[in-house]
């Protein structure tokens, strides 16, 4: 019998798997929202870091002003995707689902996601930075991170205006790619701007100098990426 109860309860899981909607995420938050409206299952919401670890734990998106606001005058408020799903599909090892449902991503790279929301609690903004922490898995390795720009810039339109940086002093290239980019596009969809990187920085080499150890991790690969909404004024915050 316990036995004919367990299998009932793994094909209950299944089910439930097959069947979930698919969970929300930063872009189903249609900027000017008003935070007591939105009811997206994100979890583990805190101030964010522009791009770092999250701060100050918060209760609810309602809970935006206790974070300190940046100089456009807006509050950041990081979160996560919730994972629910992801542990059930794991618990079956239903690959295709721990995909579907694994981690805070965008087009399969992990990334910090954050909210950018005014002083009268509209949502304003949404940010979207690759998040190197170790224990992120996906399929997309480090070094394609900054690749995820291509791929917003694609999804979001023509007419981006690019500049390409020179290495600064320390700067060197990965192999023979050096990407310094900064890309804008004002649409009626926003403002939008990506950065990318995908470079070595000062200090950093693959063969250790000291212990001549070999370092495959010594290079920055990133994308930043930012919306802001048609019409927001920024206005700087003394802080």
């Amino acid at each position: 019998m316990k036995h004919l109860l367990a299998i009932a309860a793994i094909f209950c899981l299944a089910g439930s798997v097959q069947a979930a909607e698919p969970r929300a995420e930063i872009w189903d938050i249609p900027l000017g929202t008003p935070v007591g409206e939105i009811t997206a299952d994100f979890v583990d919401l805190a101030c964010g870091s522009n791009g770092g670890p999250p701060s100050r734990r918060l209760a609810s998106f309602v809970d935006f002003a206790t974070c300190r606001p940046e100089k456009s005058g807006l509050h950041e408020v990081y979160f996560r995707y919730d994972d629910e799903q992801e542990y059930i599909a794991r618990s079956l090892e239903q690959r295709r689902d721990v995909l579907r449902f694994g981690g805070t991503v965008v087009f399969g790279f992990p990334v910090v996601a954050s909210l950018l929301i005014d002083d009268d609690g509209l949502v304003q903004g949404r940010r979207v930075i690759t998040d190197p922490r170790p224990g992120n898995q996906t399929s997309r390795p480090r070094y394609e991170f900054w690749t995820l720009g291509n791929l917003l810039r694609n999804h979001f339109g023509s007419g981006w205006a690019c500049s390409n940086g020179e290495p600064a002093a320390g700067e060197n290239p990965v192999g023979t790619y050096f990407v310094k980019s900064d890309c804008s596009l004002e649409s009626e969809a926003g403002r939008f701007s990506v950065g990318q990187h995908y470079l070595q920085k000062r200090g950093q080499s693959f063969i250790d100098p000291v212990t001549t150890r070999f370092q495959p991790d010594a290079f920055d690969s990133m994308t930043r990426f930012e919306q802001l909404a048609p019409g927001f004024e920024t206005v700087v915050s003394p802080g």
